[in-house]
């Protein structure tokens, strides 16, 4: 979300479908954070599922592909 979200490097995300598994999940809220964690990506907020921010400043074209498929292992992983 954003106007121009690819001129800077903090990235918003509006992730709903994250929202509705945490509302399922064990940890409830802190799922993300903590799946995140385990893969070792840090920099989001403990506890924020359905609304958060992302900084891909000084990531290399490998590590940006690592966050991305992350996001896509987390969100099969629980649906």
């Amino acid at each position: 979300m954003g106007d121009k979200p690819h001129q800077h490097d903090l990235l918003f995300f509006e992730a709903q479908n994250l929202y509705e598994i945490s509302q399922k999940a064990k940890d409830g809220r802190y799922f993300l954070y903590n799946e995140l964690k385990s893969r070792k990506i840090h920099g989001i907020k403990p506890g924020l599922t359905k609304h958060f921010k992302l900084s891909t400043f000084g990531l290399a074209k490998e590590e940006l592909e690592q966050v991305v498929d992350a996001f896509a292992d987390i969100i099969k992983k629980y649906q």
